[in-house]
């Protein structure tokens, strides 16, 4: 592949209109969902499908933008609904992938619901009841800043603690941040970073950007305290990563 020549190509769809792409795979994410309840709609490629669901089907080709913002935002889906959606799968980016995503210059947060204070000009919300626990997501875009809001509620409307507030630890020469951490589901979405890298959890490791950390898992279901999580994570990272004490 000739880097430059794809970075290039990549800079040309500045100009894209990225909020609208957002809310149309937010908006087709929930169709396709509905959708393939029924068997022979799971195919993307189904003509039914691919009429309703245009964005999700050009998000199949790697080189698009559309397939990096459903990599971005499928996995709070996921951590939303407890399931899977579809055929549609997980997929981590290569070191490669993720030089080249940055050439579209979009940035993505993601942040428990308590930090949305007021209601959004435009925005996506997306309700989800879970084992009798209603979960919310909202999405909202400004220019190229994705913002998803994302948590669990009660029927009187106070957070249940799934999510933790914003808070930062320090270990040595090392900082995390976590935005937001669910103590009780799938934490497969950037929720946070380890010294400006972003950070999220799945099959057992810590991917910290393109990096790959395991993580004892029963040590870290142990912890209630969210910056007891925080630090645990923080501890793990350094002793994977050579540099930490135990």
């Amino acid at each position: 592949m000739d880097m430059i020549a794809e970075i290039l190509k990549r800079k040309q769809r500045v100009g894209d209109d990225i909020p609208t792409t957002v809310y149309n795979i937010v908006k087709e994410i929930v169709q396709y969902d509905k959708l393939s309840k029924t068997e022979k709609f799971k195919d993307l490629n189904h003509p039914l499908v691919a009429r309703k669901c245009p964005t999700l089907v050009k998000a199949q080709d790697e080189s698009t933008i559309e397939f990096y913002l459903l990599s971005e935002l499928l996995p709070v889906f996921i951590q939303l609904t407890g399931r899977n959606i579809g055929m549609l799968e997980l997929y981590e980016m290569t070191k490669q992938e993720r030089i080249l995503n940055k050439s579209y210059d979009v940035h993505i947060f993601v942040q428990e619901i308590t930090s949305l204070f007021t209601r959004p000009n435009e925005f996506v919300a997306i309700e989800e009841v879970v084992d009798g626990i209603t979960k919310l997501m909202v999405v909202t875009v400004s220019d190229k800043s994705v913002m998803i809001y994302e948590g669990s509620i009660e029927f009187d409307n106070t957070i249940t603690d799934t999510v933790c507030k914003p808070i930062t630890v320090v270990l040595g020469n090392d900082r995390l941040t976590l935005n937001s951490y669910s103590t009780l589901g799938n934490n497969d979405y950037h929720f946070g970073y380890i010294n400006s890298k972003p950070i999220r959890i799945r099959d057992g490791q810590l991917l910290v950007e393109s990096s790959a950390v395991p993580l004892n898992m029963a040590e870290l279901a142990i912890q209630s305290n969210i910056e007891d999580i925080a630090l645990n994570i923080l501890h793990q990272y350094q002793k994977g990563v050579g540099h930490g004490t135990s």
